[in-house]
């Protein structure tokens, strides 16, 4: 029943640890990288410019642009999104760390071709780090810089034996997890470039309602069943029943992150 539902579902998270309700956390501690930030640093330092994980957009502007505005409203999106703003470094803080922390703080803005903000961040260690703000007072003062700063919570939860729990679970799983014998048109090279491709096709209407009608009768997302047609291609191609895939998430598991930047 329903009650039974929702009395299993309060006691799981009793039981499970899920995730808590974001509350603000004091502005004078240092900040680390959430641990999604982190994998993607150390595999940024792995595979270095190749632009792994660099998001591309690309439009077609088409009539007169007025730049100047268009200037303006990117300005005001960067000085929205603190994100937008913040730099990563891995360094001990030393003699010439310091002078660069100098001229950074120093450096005068262009009013005209940046955003009236920046942001460094420094790693000292795993346990420590400095994040750094400068803003123009003309955009922010002591009240607003309160407004400005925002929780960054995940490390404080996912900690101890909740993220014991978590590792040991993936640890097992993949474990005996072997690699994926595709076979391919050419050898694949030692060192891979990353440079995919794209296939388009397009469902025909039949196929897309028994898509939907699949997804809906097993209560499951379209991307589920998506998903499963992949492993099943796979399969025949490789005959091997166990399969790792890697799909991008958005990471929004609370009402609160829903319209967050990452």
């Amino acid at each position: 029943t329903l009650s039974n539902l929702a009395h299993y579902l309060n006691r799981t998270q009793l039981k499970e640890g899920l995730l808590p309700p974001i509350t603000l956390v004091p502005r004078d501690v240092p900040h680390v990288l959430s641990f999604a930030q982190q994998r993607l640093w150390f595999m940024e330092q792995l595979l270095p410019s190749i632009g792994l994980y660099h998001n591309v957009s690309s439009f077609k502007l088409l009539g007169n642009l007025n730049v100047p505005a268009l200037r303006e409203a990117l300005d005001a999106l960067v000085m929205r999104h603190e994100i937008l703003r913040t730099i990563i470094i891995n360094e001990n803080e030393n003699t010439e760390v310091a002078e660069d922390i100098n001229l950074f703080i120093k450096r005068p803005f262009n009013f005209e071709t940046e955003a009236l903000c920046r942001a460094l961040l420094l790693k000292h260690s795993n346990q420590e780090h400095k994040l750094i703000f400068v803003f123009h007072h003309m955009i922010m003062d002591g009240w607003s810089m309160d407004i400005f700063y925002q929780d960054l919570w995940q490390r404080n939860w996912l900690c101890g034996e909740i993220l014991s729990k978590q590792l040991n679970f993936w640890q097992n799983q993949l474990q005996n997890i072997k690699d994926l014998m595709l076979p391919t048109d050419y050898p694949r090279p030692k060192i891979l470039s990353y440079c995919g491709g794209y296939v388009v096709a397009n469902l025909s209407q039949d196929i897309s309602h028994v898509f939907d009608d699949y997804a809906k009768h097993y209560q499951i997302t379209p991307f589920t069943v998506g998903l499963s047609a992949f492993y099943v291609l796979l399969y025949c191609y490789t005959y091997q029943s166990e399969i790792v895939v890697g799909s991008p998430v958005a990471n929004r598991k609370t009402p609160e992150l829903e319209g967050a930047k990452s």
